[in-house]
């Protein structure tokens, strides 16, 4: 039996294929019907279990200051949650934080690739008014809440 072809032609590379047998048969259309249906199915999932996620990582915050690590065991799973800031030193900032902090840069700053504040900079940057001159010259900013279900439960 053969199955009835659908008006869809086929590019090999950048070339239209012209001719009479190179129209794609129905099964192969329905297969990438089916996958298409597929993989917008699984962005709404994804969409919506991105939701779900943050919508914990918020009503978990209430556990923690500001940053930490949540674990919850519940139906059979564990359920880690993880918030926090990404501290950075921007470069236009390094010049004006050196004079700052004077020899004592080295003490409160690591030095890579990038400037990275030590947790001693980030403790003084914390600091209330005192330190709203150290965080004048950094990046805060909230780094995605990391939520990760584990076990026999997270299947249901």
């Amino acid at each position: 039996m053969e199955l009835a072809r659908e008006r869809a032609i086929p590019k090999i590379g950048r070339m239209t294929v012209e001719s009479p047998t190179a129209e794609i048969d129905g099964e192969l259309l329905a297969t990438i019907r089916t996958a298409a249906q597929i993989q917008r199915d699984l962005l709404a999932f994804e969409k919506g279990l991105k939701a779900l996620k943050m919508s914990i990582a918020d009503q978990v915050r209430k556990y923690l200051d500001d940053e930490g690590t949540v674990t919850i065991a519940v139906d059979g799973m564990t359920v880690h949650v993880r918030v926090g800031f990404d501290y950075a030193i921007p470069n236009e900032s390094i010049p004006a934080l050196r004079q700052k902090l004077g020899d004592e840069y080295y003490h409160f700053v690591r030095e890579r690739v990038s400037v990275v504040p030590a947790q001693e900079l980030i403790a003084l940057a914390c600091d209330g008014d005192k330190g709203l001159e150290i965080r004048r010259h950094m990046t805060i900013r909230p780094l995605p809440p990391e939520v990760t279900i584990i076990g026999e439960g997270a299947a249901r």
